[in-house]
């Protein structure tokens, strides 16, 4: 007999006993009830590594930042404010066209020390680069830092609103 089949078997003897769960039995005792001693043997050590198992999956969830398009990132500079709108692509790219109020910072030089210009690790920072991959991995390097609230947008040549050049 497998697993689903005790499962299946206890659900039915659950409910053929009229059973509430709330009254103080336990599965277990409706296991050892329901197969003796010989079956809870073998079904005590997968309940434990199932509980086990399911409480390393908990522990284990890793900060991350989101991705959005470019039309949601503008519909959400519309509904927000306060936020930061980070272009870490070189300052030449910058100084060619940015989206306007954008501050510079080069993805190459986003490392393991805080960045002044980001003091507020909870602030939204909208990130965006030339095509999409660079701004994916300031993205992850800004999270590796202890920022919480990082948006990644894609690249600059999906923005559909107006630019600006210049080094402002």
């Amino acid at each position: 007999m497998n697993m689903e089949e005790y499962f299946r078997a206890l659900e039915t003897y659950v409910a053929s006993r009229k059973l509430n769960l709330g009254d103080g039995d336990s599965v277990l005792s409706l296991l050892y009830e329901a197969y003796g001693d010989i079956h809870m043997k073998r079904i005590i050590p997968i309940l434990i590594a199932l509980l086990l198992l399911s409480g390393c999956g908990a522990v284990s969830a890793e900060k991350t930042y989101r991705q959005i398009t470019m039309e949601e990132a503008v519909t959400m500079m519309e509904k927000e404010t306060g936020y930061i709108i980070l272009d870490v692509r070189t300052a030449q790219e910058y100084g060619e066209k940015h989206i306007p109020g954008a501050i510079n910072i080069a993805n190459e030089s986003i490392g393991t020390e805080d960045i002044p210009e980001l003091p507020d690790k909870d602030q939204l920072i909208l990130v965006y680069c030339r095509s999409g991959n660079r701004s994916k991995q300031a993205s992850e390097k800004l999270v590796k830092l202890g920022y919480t609230n990082i948006v990644e947008i894609g690249g600059i040549n999906s923005w559909p609103g107006e630019t600006v050049t210049g080094d402002k």
